[in-house]
């Protein structure tokens, strides 16, 4: 995930976001997991934010990982612009 806010900002804010990717992909928040973020190495405004969805069963469904991706893709992933202004 590619957010426009700094690498500080973020962390005191992991588990709003991971509220907001939950409700964007259908998933509990225990499912979604932020394990890590960085400087994007090519723009050092933005973080890249690495995320573990984890599936309540043994693994995903072929058709729900590929929706799932289309989403991330497409950043059909809604996330509150309110929390993002907060994070600037």
């Amino acid at each position: 995930l590619l957010l426009d806010v700094s690498l500080y900002a973020v962390l005191p804010m992991a588990n709003e976001l991971e509220i907001e990717v939950a409700a964007g992909t259908y998933l509990k928040q225990s499912q979604v997991i932020i394990i890590g973020a960085s400087a994007d190495s090519q723009n050092q405004e933005r973080i890249v934010v690495d995320i573990n969805l984890v599936p309540l069963g043994e693994k995903f469904d072929n058709t729900y990982v590929m929706l799932t991706y289309e989403r991330f893709l497409q950043k059909k992933v809604p996330l509150n612009k309110t929390l993002l202004e907060i994070m600037k």
